[in-house]
């Protein structure tokens, strides 16, 4: 190797996972949460949600066998409070996570967050932004949240997004307006960011309800594909069908297909850096063992859900992504 030559010697392991419906017992009654109680049609008692919260934590922390994920970025959560719960759960407890939080106006009471390593990493600044339309000052969704951290061991500043857009509640096409809102937000901050620092480096993940070639990724965030000339400060989506072998994160039941609407995307200045933080193009993993999977009527596999047409006791109805982040430094 030359004197030259760039080292990765070190690792941050980034994951998302949307974890289908995780409330507490306790009706709020600022949201549309009854039925996860324990009196509510879902019947939502105390020990199906601590089996709730094993679950998800064993998925949070299965990523890696020998360690546990640096950020990991949520949606579906209800509140502050779960996310407390899921990090003081014995499968997390050694992690010593904070939590990045806000309520969000989502009618439903769901909201994002972010949970982070504070021994890895600094939090220099968080901020969450709300998702509108013009035309319908009723409409509320999740908050788009942001942080900015310093990585300690890589000696560099990353930008995170967490998102969870719009459904298709309705048909893709009535319902594409409400996700183009949201990428709307994220592409203003991210040009914005890029703007400020030439040489800045983000991270989009999330559950955004659309595909990498859909209309709010490709058209209005602009992600294009990691097989074309990179600028360092063009986004790029990193899950493309092909790359990942044409697997999905999330099971369309009546169309008996995969889609992959939980996503990272970056920026060039972190597929090619020279130093600090880089990602592989290639290295976005789906998180898939056979126990979050569970047989399906047609013959094949898919996600083991906490409800089905009833209580299954599954782990969520998406599969969760993760990648790794190399320290790139020179060898002097």
């Amino acid at each position: 190797m030359s004197a030259q030559s760039n080292l990765c010697n070190k690792n941050l392991l980034i994951a998302f996972y949307n974890t289908e419906n995780l409330f507490d017992t306790i009706h709020d009654q600022s949201k549309l949460d009854i039925e996860f109680t324990p009196d509510g049609n879902k019947k939502w008692t105390s020990e199906r949600y601590l089996t709730k919260i094993q679950n998800i934590s064993k998925v949070i922390s299965s990523y890696d066998s020998k360690k546990l994920p640096d950020i990991v970025g949520l949606c579906e959560i209800e509140n502050r409070k779960v996310v407390n719960d899921l990090i003081n759960s014995n499968n997390l407890k050694k992690g010593k996570y904070s939590i990045i939080h806000h309520e969000s106006p989502d009618i439903r009471g769901i909201d994002v967050a972010l949970i982070y390593k504070k021994t890895n990493l600094n939090l220099i600044s968080e901020k969450n932004y709300p998702v509108t339309l013009t035309n319908d000052a009723r409409f509320k969704t999740r908050d788009i949240l942001y942080a900015k951290f310093y990585v300690k061991g890589a000696k560099d500043t990353l930008h995170i997004f967490v998102n969870h857009w719009p459904s298709r509640l309705g048909g893709e096409e009535k319902s594409r307006n409400k996700r183009a809102a949201a990428a709307m937000v994220v592409k203003h901050l991210t040009d914005s960011l890029s703007k400020l620092n030439f040489k800045v480096k983000l991270l989009i993940m999330g559950d955004l309800n659309d595909e990498p070639l859909d209309f709010s990724v490709k058209e209005v965030l602009k992600a294009g594909r990691t097989d074309t000339l990179i600028n360092s400060n063009s986004l790029y989506d990193l899950c493309l069908k092909e790359q990942l072998n044409h697997e999905g994160s999330y099971y369309y039941w009546a169309e008996n297909k995969w889609n992959m609407i939980d996503n990272m995307i970056v920026n060039g200045n972190l597929l090619y850096a020279a130093n600090g933080l880089k990602i592989n193009k290639t290295q976005i993993i789906i998180f898939k063992p056979d126990w979050v999977l569970t047989a399906d009527k047609k013959g094949g596999n898919i996600p083991f859900k906490t409800y089905g047409k009833g209580y299954t006791g599954g782990f969520s109805d998406h599969l969760s992504i993760f990648t790794y982040l190399c320290f790139i430094s020179k060898n002097k």
